[in-house]
């Protein structure tokens, strides 16, 4: 394995997406996003991303702001909120 992501819980929502739960690298708190993909979207980018992929590769239909989340565990709020505003983070 070349990259990994590790999730405290992932569960899929009523209207098909899924909802991560992952631990922030700036406080160390379990935050939980509802991620714009599917159960299995979710799994196939993690195998991509685990086998090398770049992390826009391995979902490429989730906005910036939720691939951050699934690769440090800081949220959009949490972003702003620490390090103010970024334009490339815009969902």
């Amino acid at each position: 394995m070349l990259n990994q992501i590790t999730l405290t819980a992932y569960y899929a929502t009523a209207d098909g997406r899924v909802t991560v739960e992952r631990r922030s690298i700036i406080d160390q708190k379990d935050y939980s996003l509802t991620l714009d993909c599917s159960r299995q979207q979710l799994m196939e980018g993690l195998v991509r991303y685990e086998r090398g992929s770049l992390l826009q590769d391995a979902f490429p239909t989730l906005p910036a702001p939720q691939r951050e989340y699934l690769k440090s565990g800081i949220t959009p709020d949490e972003w702003i909120k620490v390090l103010g505003p970024n334009p490339a983070m815009r969902q």
